[in-house]
């Protein structure tokens, strides 16, 4: 088990354009072997899309694969320092 944040994070974690689609995280997540990415807009963190949003927020809603991530992303982001 990790002691500290900085033993559990990622140094270089992925990251998509919120005018990215589901489709691109899905394909990145499969490609990293990941569960999440960051999502950027106008070079800004605007949240993360996780595996399981892309589950509830989009497929369960009926929506495209082309769905933006800009519409299913978690806005609300905490952030910790790595101490």
């Amino acid at each position: 088990m990790a002691k500290s944040v900085k033993d559990a994070m990622t140094t270089k974690p992925a990251s998509l354009p919120a005018s990215a689609t589901v489709a691109d995280a899905a394909r990145q997540m499969r490609e990293l072997d990941i569960g999440d990415v960051l999502v950027e807009q106008e070079g800004r963190l605007a949240g993360i899309v996780t595996d399981r949003d892309i589950v509830v927020r989009a497929i369960a809603e009926g929506r495209d694969v082309t769905s933006k991530l800009g519409d299913i992303v978690s806005a609300e982001v905490v952030c910790i320092t790595p101490a």
